[in-house]
């Protein structure tokens, strides 16, 4: 219901063991056995298509006012116009397919649709508020499918109460509006969902929000599909103390959320938006801060698991007291998973604006991501992008302003966009493995052969403490333009690589610490590589001019380095070049080889102080080289 799936020509193949069950968070307060994420029969889930096929009565938001069914709501007495309705103190039953049309308020009351016909029941919400002291205050036990529907201009307000009586001894419900089939919500009017005792908006089916202004704070998760999530157009806004959206069907062509150019803004202890299985992302505008932000991420060691990543260090983010789960222990310790986007299978970004902060991984899969499109300015507190074993970039704008590495899987292609990172770690890191760079797991990789990063296009600008680029396999560029400053100990590198560097095309350039410098070490494209005698301070220009005097590059970094890798199309074997820093000549190499080296690594740089990156300060990450207008001696 709401879209159609398809299998894709190519799958993207995901174990599902209990590393993938337990990776999902979950609230506090349990779900129901079969709302718990259940492994597929055949131990694998594939990746699958998923693409919108709305139905014309989901997109259709208009009622027949004059032949719908008129409850008005009150403490007092509920009063209904029409047949299909039965009113038991203050819980309203609705029995029938059919327009119904709520009005007015209730402060210890429930609407419940409870009913056998095929066909939509359409509950008009018109200025409505409903109180639940010990349920559900909107329940949904039986119906074919439920549109909810917000009239232009209305206010709405839905609230259940801290504690509940369990409707048996099967279940229990769990969330302000709970539905156990599928539904919808349309409409431009207001809604506002409080959930005091777990979740805001749950279906145990598909949940198609097809537009709306919709607010929700919940003390568990915010917003809940079983077998999905679909958001069209609606602008939502969710304050959780769990994960901000999620779908929980641990299926084949299941468990998946689809976003079709909403405005989500999501404050939530623990993941952002979470789908078990697919995540497919066309357009739409997306806030997201997890776990009080990056700035809550307690601080990791290079190459050294954290015991502490994943669990807060200073305790929750600045929220109402109220939307705080208990602590069992006391201590303020929380489930560890507090990422931006997450998905068991696989994200996939066509478009959006994406402003995110968050406490562990900003975009993160357990299996494969692809980027086509896209605005991002992204801080994290561990990985920026990562994903388990495949990471693909085919364009958009990427800025990741702050993470631990900024961009790591297994295997990694660059074939288009923008990226611009920082990090405290490495830059870009071709790594196996579940949360390789920090919080320990599994590792689905073995041998180096496995490991690959390739840059085909698009522009990438790097500052990394760390290595700028790490592979435990080999790098490949074929194109583009890289810019790498790397770092400034002895014990890292700007490029690292298990089993070779090949530079085949585009523009390269790589500056840092002279220890642990590695240079290319093939490819069809000249390189190279500069050991300098010493360090040189940050602000020293450095040029490779040809015999003539002509300049092919030029490039100032911001940072203190003592070796530079260069590799352009311009660079023609047999020619001469001088190497000059802040334009006086440091030496004279000639071409011979595919790969060039002066002077010798193994230098370490002059100790100091962690340096600040230039992303973290306020002007923000600097222009990229390639859009400055640079005028040396040959007039580059």
């Amino acid at each position: 219901m709401g879209l159609r799936k398809g299998i894709s020509a190519v799958f993207c193949i995901l174990l599902i063991g209990t590393a993938f069950i337990t990776g999902a968070c979950s609230s506090e307060k349990n779900d129901g056995t079969d709302e718990m994420a259940q492994p597929a029969d055949q131990g694998t889930i594939e990746k699958f298509d998923i693409y919108a096929d709305y139905k014309e009565n989901q997109l259709n938001s208009e009622y027949d006012e004059t032949s719908a069914v008129k409850i008005r709501l009150s403490d007092s007495e509920i009063q209904v116009s029409g047949s299909g309705v039965v009113v038991k103190e203050n819980t309203v039953t609705i029995s029938k397919a059919g327009t119904y049309i709520v009005s007015g308020s209730v402060s210890d009351g429930q609407l419940i649709v409870d009913s056998s016909d095929t066909g939509y029941v359409q509950l008009v919400l018109d200025n409505v508020s409903i109180t639940a002291r010990n349920s559900s205050a909107i329940y949904v036990k039986n119906a074919d499918n439920v549109l909810l529907t917000l009239p232009e201009g209305t206010e709405n307000e839905v609230t259940d109460g801290e504690e509940y009586e369990p409707e048996d001894e099967v279940e229990s419900l769990n969330a302000a509006i709970y539905s156990k089939d599928d539904l919808i919500i349309n409409g431009s009017g207001n809604l506002t969902v409080t959930g005091n005792y777990n979740h805001g908006i749950q279906s145990k089916d598909d949940l198609v929000i097809i537009s709306g202004n919709i607010q929700v704070h919940s003390v568990g998760d915010g917003i809940v599909g079983k077998d999905s999530v679909l958001v069209k157009e609606a602008v939502i806004t969710i304050e959780a103390g769990g994960d901000g959206i999620k779908s929980t069907n641990a299926v084949q062509d299941k468990g998946y959320i689809y976003l079709d150019n909403p405005h989500i803004t999501i404050m939530a202890v623990n993941d952002g938006i979470q789908a078990e299985t697919c995540m497919v992302i066309e357009n739409g505008v997306y806030d997201i801060t997890t776990g009080g932000g990056s700035i809550n991420a307690p601080a990791k060691q290079r190459d050294e698991f954290a015991p502490g990543m994943g669990k807060w260090d200073g305790g929750y983010p600045e929220m109402r007291e109220e939307m705080i789960p208990e602590q069992e222990t006391g201590d303020n310790t929380v489930p560890d998973s507090a990422k931006g986007f997450k998905a068991g299978v696989d994200i996939t970004i066509n478009g959006g604006s994406f402003t995110c902060d968050t406490f562990d991984d900003t975009i993160h899969s357990d299996n494969s991501i692809t980027i086509n499109n896209g605005i991002m300015t992204l801080a994290s507190g561990d990985d920026g992008i990562h994903s388990d074993m495949v990471l693909t970039v085919n364009g958009g704008e990427i800025e990741i302003k702050k993470s631990y590495e900024g961009m790591e899987s297994a295997v990694i292609y660059v074939n288009a966009g923008k990226i611009t990172l920082t990090a405290d770690d490495d830059g870009i890191n071709a790594a196996g493995g579940s949360e390789a760079s920090g919080m320990g797991g599994r590792n689905s990789l073995t041998g180096a052969g496995d490991y690959e990063m390739v840059f085909n296009g698009g522009t990438v600008l790097i500052y990394a403490d760390g290595d700028g680029l790490d592979s435990n396999g080999k790098i490949v560029i074929n194109g583009g333009t890289l810019w790498i400053e790397g770092p400034t100990d002895g014990g890292n590198s700007a490029v690292d690589y298990e089993s070779g560097l090949e530079v085949n095309g585009g523009t390269f350039f790589a500056a840092g610490s002279a220890g642990m410098a590695e240079a290319p070490t093939g490819g069809s494209q000249y390189s190279i590589m500069i050991n300098f005698d010493k360090v040189l301070q940050e602000k020293t220009e450095v040029t490779v001019r040809d015999s003539e005097g002509t300049g092919v590059f030029g490039y100032t970094p911001d940072r203190p380095y003592q070796s530079v890798i260069f590799s352009s199309p311009d660079l023609q074997k047999g020619n001469t070049y001088d190497i000059l820093t802040n334009e006086e000549i440091y030496t004279s190499v000639m071409l011979s080889e595919i790969v060039t080296t002066h002077g010798t690594s193994g230098g370490m740089m002059k100790p100091g102080g962690r340096r600040e990156h230039p992303g973290n300060r306020e002007e923000g990450i600097r222009e990229f080289p390639g859009e400055k207008n640079r005028e040396t001696e040959g007039g580059i």
